[in-house]
């Protein structure tokens, strides 16, 4: 359309110059068909910013799936750490009826060993002094010998003394498996540390949280009920 007045040209459904502000006399067939492509283009956007929000949701899933290294990644030694034991842990009693049993028997050898020995240097007074302290230290390792043996190796091929038979309990690991030599070796040895200081290391059952003694914990065991 053009201007009558400043002859500018401008766009058939404009009601006014843009060039001298003049009004123009619109024809109602181009300002209807603006009108309609104003409002068509309205109802596309709105129809775009709908489908895009559908997308979005479709794109993002209402839950998440824990990804593979979430679902078979190895626990953390924390983790480890925090973990309840689900262990049925010998009490007190028992670990010390067991314990006695196995002292009387220990004793019953010590003193068959014992006499067999003083009956050997009766029949040998003879070699004197000297012959009788040597035998008197044959007999204490002799002895020391059969008490390490008991204990280490019932234990290490085992997990059980003859008094933890009887009382129906035995020694495993921290993982649940059987100890061996090297766990029963070290709670040997444990157990001539706690008599060093007045068996306290035994008595520390009785307050401690996972009940073990010291010789549990330097060897890294528990004792449970079978």
């Amino acid at each position: 359309m053009k201007c009558p007045k400043c002859g500018y040209h401008t766009f058939d459904y404009a009601e006014s110059c843009k060039k001298c502000g003049r009004t123009l006399n619109v024809k109602l067939r181009y300002k209807t068909i603006y009108e309609h492509a104003l409002e068509s283009a309205g109802k596309k956007t709105a129809r775009q910013q709908k489908e895009e929000t559908i997308d979005d949701s479709i794109q993002q899933p209402l839950f998440t799936s824990p990804s593979y290294e979430t679902l078979f990644a190895e626990p953390t030694e924390s983790q480890v750490d925090e973990e309840e034991l689900d262990l049925d842990l010998a009490g007190f009693a028992s670990r010390g009826a067991a314990f006695l049993i196995d002292l009387i028997i220990l004793f019953g050898i010590t003193t068959v060993t014992l006499a067999a020995g003083l009956y050997f240097a009766d029949s040998n007074l003879e070699t004197g002094s000297a012959g009788f302290m040597n035998l008197v230290m044959t007999v204490y390792l002799v002895l020391l010998f059969l008490s390490s043996t008991y204990f280490i190796f019932l234990q290490g091929f085992g997990g059980r003394t003859i008094g933890k038979m009887v009382l129906g309990i035995r020694v495993i690991r921290e993982d649940g498996e059987s100890i061996g030599l090297r766990e029963a070796f070290i709670r040997w040895v444990g157990y001539i540390i706690s008599t060093i200081f007045l068996f306290i290391g035994f008595i520390w059952a009785l307050f401690d949280q996972k009940g073990q003694t010291w010789h549990d914990k330097f060897a890294g065991t528990y004792v449970v009920r079978e």
